[in-house]
């Protein structure tokens, strides 16, 4: 059956035309070469052939002129044409579809996908008034899904990159802690929904003793390791409902909701012994203290942020300047 196949292969390169014509002469085809699209034409109008196959990059006539004029001329207009591209522009496939090709194949092409369409178009004769449209939605479908996955791709990463920059935004970098711009935040929201349910509010305010000297003694890596190391006291220290936050230099703040009126004495000896234990397990070249102030407010009163944390700063520095 496929001896009496006559192909038509229309390509101005050697080396292709001499590839296409063995891969279908191989698979049982009749094939015939032109070298350009005017003799193309000229053998059709001679002897149609069952099908044309042909590049769009030709000197004299390309692809797409072929084809129309292959569609303009009454005795060629029912042979099927496959074109050959290096180009996946949207642009060349909807030019070459609306000159009338059946379909096209991109280079590099698998030999077995090219052996694949031409038999396809062969079995289906009307297949010449159908593909185009059948390729145009399939392309269509094909791009807007490449598009649309794109699009996600794009939007995951937007997304990412802002969570990125928010965390960064609200996260102390050396400490890991929330910032001061986080404290403000929660710790304002912490404090409403507190005062609106009726629980105590609690405020430390501490900051690292001699931080100064331990800096221009030891150097500021080392001062550096120092509020490391206090915020890790911190975290240990408290719970994980409870708001620990560097707000800025070596100053420290902590929210605790929910405690008894006597909280911050216990949580004062709490945080001296936090720092006793891990100043025991983590020697350092320096002496790890605190001092502590403290400010909270009871179920029956209300107060802002702001005015909790100067009462908090205030305490501890009288605590720093007149220690017990």
């Amino acid at each position: 059956m496929k001896k009496t196949i006559q192909i038509l292969v229309v390509e101005d390169s050697l080396t292709q035309a001499a590839m296409l014509e063995h891969i279908l002469t191989r698979d049982g085809y009749r094939v015939e070469v032109a070298r350009g699209g005017q003799e193309a034409l000229e053998r059709l109008i001679a002897s149609p052939a069952h099908l044309v196959i042909s590049d769009i990059t030709m000197s004299e006539i390309d692809g797409f002129e072929l084809c129309r004029r292959i569609r303009s001329n009454e005795k060629t207009r029912p042979i099927p044409v496959i074109l050959l591209t290096s180009s996946t522009d949207p642009k060349d496939i909807i030019q070459g579809l609306t000159a009338g090709a059946s379909h096209f194949i991109t280079k590099p092409y698998q030999n077995e996908y090219l052996l694949e369409r031409v038999r396809t178009i062969l079995a289906h004769k009307t297949l010449r008034e159908e593909e185009p449209s059948r390729i145009a939605m399939e392309f269509i479908i094909n791009e807007l899904q490449r598009v649309n996955e794109e699009l996600m791709e794009a939007q995951h990463r937007m997304a990412a990159q802002a969570e990125e920059l928010r965390h960064l935004s609200l996260t102390d970098e050396l400490t890991g802690l929330p910032n001061r711009r986080a404290f403000i935040t929660l710790g304002d929201h912490e404090l409403r929904v507190a005062q609106r349910s009726g629980e105590w509010v609690f405020l430390l305010y501490m900051d690292v003793d001699q931080f100064k000297q331990i800096n221009d003694t030891l150097s500021h890596a080392v001062g550096d390791q120092a509020l490391k190391d206090v915020a890790s006291v911190l975290r240990n220290a408290f719970r994980a409902s409870d708001i620990v936050a560097r707000i800025g230099g070596d100053e420290f703040v902590v929210m605790v909701i929910g405690e008894e009126e006597d909280f911050p004495q216990e949580a004062g000896q709490r945080l001296a012994d936090a720092v006793k234990v891990f100043t025991d397990r983590n020697p350092r070249p320096y002496h790890l203290s605190l001092s502590i102030g403290s400010a909270s407010v009871p179920p029956s009163e209300t107060t802002t942020l702001d005015s909790l944390l100067e009462q908090a700063d205030h305490s501890m520095y009288e605590q720093k300047h007149n220690p017990q």
